[in-house]
Parts: C-alpha cells; structure tokens; sequence
C-alpha cells in the first residue's frame, strides 16, 4: 500500500466525518471545564467539532503539531512566547 495524497485528504474527510461523535463524546463528559490536547489532524477534529456543535466546556486547548492554520480558528491574539519562530539558516 502506498500513502500520499489521497490518503492525508481521506485523513482530512474522515476527520470532519467523526468530529460529531467526539463532540458528543466531550459534551456527554460530566466535567464541566476539560483540557484537551489534540495532534495532527486531530486538531481538525476538535477544531470542527467546537465550531460545528455547542460546545463550552474546553477550558484549554493545546494544538500540537497541528495540521491546521492558526487563521482557521478566527481572530487570534498571540501571546508573547506562544510561537517559538526560528530563523532559517
């Protein structure tokens, strides 16, 4: 099996696809203020599932190595240290 392509844009539909049931699965959680940190495509999962279903009890959110630009989730204020930038050499 080879992996390219179509297989990171399969990635991408399966993503939106089960951001429902995760949504359902945060808002089903009796906590009422959670952390969660997602990586790689998995913050298109959260990403869509807060924005596509109510949900308000993410109190912080950690994108790690996210495949999704900073400017998807709106305005965004950056906070002194919260991008580490390195020149190219």
């Amino acid at each position: 099996m080879t992996l390219g392509k179509s297989h990171y844009h399969q990635s991408v539909v399966s993503a939106f696809n089960y951001s429902k049931e995760f949504a359902g699965f945060i808002n089903g959680l009796k906590e009422d203020k959670i952390n969660v940190a997602a990586h790689s495509l998995g913050n298109l999962v959260v990403g869509a599932a807060v924005h596509d279903n109510d949900i308000n009890k993410i109190d912080n959110y950690f994108a790690v190595n996210a495949a999704v630009l900073l400017e998807a989730y709106g305005d965004v204020a950056i906070a002194d240290g919260m991008l580490n930038v390195h020149p190219v050499m």
